[in-house]
């Protein structure tokens, strides 16, 4: 088709030129009128435009929301996630909290006046997980800031874990070397104190216990330590000395046997020799003793219930 246009005094003459066998039409428009449809075109043209664009914006801005939506979703999501997560964390660090205050009390490292100020930091732990049950989601912001403040929390307490496991090892290595438990099994016939020597009928200090039992009957060791002594020895007979360090020794005289020699480590509980009655010994019995510092003290304080030995 064909478009053309004259211009006449009058007005416009638009003619129609169709590509078939079809006569050419015309059409005549005045000044105003041929105005008027070259706006109406425009206007056409532009409104057709405007709309399209809305339509495409009203699409986009569909999809924009739908995916925001989505974010949001899986946003709430993550952070119900994370808040879990923190809860979790709270309940290991108040735990962790607790479980200081007990093996810091075993410890000797705090008193009891102390459990107010861990308390207080368990209460913040607490606190910082939330009351529980379906709390409104925190903003981001402030589950970050929970997370910082438990980690710290955390961090501390293993710190404090730490010193304490390191406090119970040095004190659980002092006990193993502290005399605790009967040497032997018998009947006490002596203890320690002044009494009327049998041999010289003098008053003299009797730095031992005497435990009676049949010949043979076995002797421990009462703590960890090393054999400084395991000999004859006048008055004693046959002799073991243990060096248990931090100031303690033990003696066990009148063995019939000797089962460990000099420089050999030996635990609590093991076997040191048998019960016997040689020496300066009025029958078969085992002579105990228990120096700290080189000075004698009395056994019998250092013999624990046997509920309470653990070995």
């Amino acid at each position: 088709m064909k478009t053309s246009s004259k211009r006449g005094d009058s007005g416009y003459v638009v003619k129609f030129v169709p590509i078939g066998p079809s006569a050419p039409k015309e059409f005549r428009f005045s000044k105003f009128g041929f105005l008027a449809l070259i706006v109406g075109i425009i206007v056409f043209l532009a409104s057709g435009v405007v709309s399209t664009v809305a339509f495409m914006k009203s699409n986009i801005d569909k999809r924009r929301l739908a995916s925001l939506e989505r974010e949001n979703r899986e946003l709430k999501n993550s952070l119900a996630v994370i808040q879990s997560k923190i809860d979790s964390l709270g309940a290991i660090v108040d735990s962790l909290a607790k479980e200081n205050v007990s093996l810091k009390l075993m410890a000797g490292i705090i008193d009891s006046s102390a459990l107010m100020v861990v308390d207080d930091r368990i209460s913040l732990a607490t606190d910082l997980r939330g009351v529980g049950g379906n709390a409104p989601t925190k903003p981001q912001e402030e589950v970050g800031e929970q997370i910082d403040q438990l980690l710290g929390l955390a961090r501390k307490e293993r710190i404090l874990m730490t010193y304490v496991a390191d406090s119970i090892k040095r004190k659980q290595e002092y006990f193993d070397h502290v005399p605790s438990i009967m040497p032997t099994f018998g009947v006490f016939t002596s203890g320690f104190g002044y009494r009327r020597d049998p041999f010289t009928g003098r008053i003299k200090l009797h730095e031992g216990l005497d435990i009676a039992g049949p010949v043979g009957t076995p002797v421990y060791a009462t703590a960890d330590g090393v054999v400084v002594k395991a000999e004859w020895h006048h008055g004693y007979g046959k002799l073991v000395e243990i060096d248990h360090g931090y100031g303690f020794r033990t003696r066990y005289g009148h063995l019939h046997q000797i089962y460990v020699h000099v420089g050999q480590k030996v635990k609590r509980g093991q076997k040191i020799g048998a019960l016997g009655n040689t020496g300066r010994s009025t029958g078969p019995h085992l002579h105990y003793e228990v120096r700290i510092n080189g000075a004698p003290k009395n056994p019998i304080r250092f013999i624990l219930p046997e509920k309470q030995i653990v070995d």
